[in-house]
């Protein structure tokens, strides 16, 4: 072999020594079968390989920069598009459209058009909305309840609350909402960190035990609503004010007779439904004035076992114990 074929030789393996290959899974250090260490060589071989991909893409990275600022602006025009919108408030409709539309609208519709915009906010707010939708859909007046009469509705203060209420005696579609369709139809674990306001027991027809407990709960959504109307007119007030405001009645039905505790003022800190030994339906309700969700040695727990059914009844429902009004009879009401 002559000295220039070993010397070419030479000059072929040191190119190829300066050529870094693709990287394979054997290289990495947890490869299922290593390959042993890797030379110093290579390793700075992949070094001097990485800084010049770097400084290939430099030129790119610059253009994504400028991407990036190009997004930013389109992004500022928005926020600009979107200020001139809003200082100049959009297009106004004069409150009588607002008044002719509410005649067209449905008692599970109301939320949606009172919250379009002030003005139908304020159509809500008046008496003849409110009397408008009493007379549109009103089914049968002889199942409406005495206070709920025509010829009642304006000399009641909260003129709102008992239009929802008749709705719910005599409007089909908001009479299937509040029929019962199971023993358990609500979890009574959503009244915890409720405050008890009233609590009586009565004996039913069918020698079943009826116990009412009123919890009222003073959540940041009841005070926001109770804000709406802080600085409203004495009319407004009039119309939509409700007493009942956050309050529910917890309904419970036992077969045997559990004398019920003192616990007016106290705090709804548990409940626990559970199943005695024969399978039948067990309540526990443990209230307390100490700090919420702390169950300490000052707090009362009282038992009701079995248990037949538990409602949770809002302010709107049927069956919602109102001082001196009828009852209505809703057909699922089993005691």
């Amino acid at each position: 072999m002559t000295g220039k074929q070993r010397k070419s030789k030479r000059t072929n393996a040191s190119n190829r020594s300066s050529i870094v290959g693709d990287v394979t899974l054997r290289d990495f250090a947890n490869a299922e079968s290593p390959r042993g260490r890797e030379k110093k060589s290579n390793g700075s071989l992949l070094v001097t390989e990485v800084q010049r991909l770097q400084i290939d893409e430099e030129p790119q990275a610059v253009l994504i920069d400028s991407d990036d600022d190009l997004r930013n602006e389109k992004s500022q025009r928005k926020k600009k598009l979107v200020k001139k919108v809003m200082v100049n408030g959009g297009r106004t409709y004069p409150i009588d459209i607002w008044f002719i539309l509410s005649k067209y609208i449905r008692p599970e519709d109301v939320c949606a058009f009172a919250c379009i915009c002030k003005s139908t906010h304020s159509v809500v707010c008046t008496v003849s909305f409110w009397m408008h939708l009493y007379k549109s859909f009103n089914s049968d007046i002889r199942k409406t309840p005495p206070l709920l009469k025509p010829e009642r509705l304006i000399l009641n203060r909260g003129l709102r609350v008992c239009v929802i209420r008749a709705l719910y005696v005599m409007y089909k579609p908001l009479v299937e909402r509040s029929k019962s369709k199971m023993i358990f139809e609500a979890d009574p674990r959503q009244l915890i960190k409720a405050t008890m306001c009233l609590l009586w027991h009565e004996k039913a027809k069918n020698n079943n035990w009826i116990y009412w407990f009123k919890l009222r709960k003073t959540d940041s959504s009841y005070s926001r609503t109770s804000s709406i109307y802080k600085n409203a007119s004495e009319k407004v007030i009039s119309v939509c004010s409700n007493p009942e405001e956050g309050c529910k009645y917890l309904k419970i039905s036992c077969p045997s007779y559990n004398p019920p505790p003192m616990v007016l003022g106290q705090t709804l800190m548990s409940v626990l439904l559970t199943l005695d030994h024969s399978l039948r339906n067990r309540i526990q309700l443990v209230f307390g004035s100490g700090p919420r969700n702390v169950v300490d040695y000052n707090s009362t727990t009282f038992t009701l076992n079995p248990v037949t059914q538990i409602h949770v009844l809002d302010w709107w429902h049927p069956l919602y114990p109102y001082p001196q009004t009828s009852q209505v009879n809703t057909g699922d009401d089993s005691e």
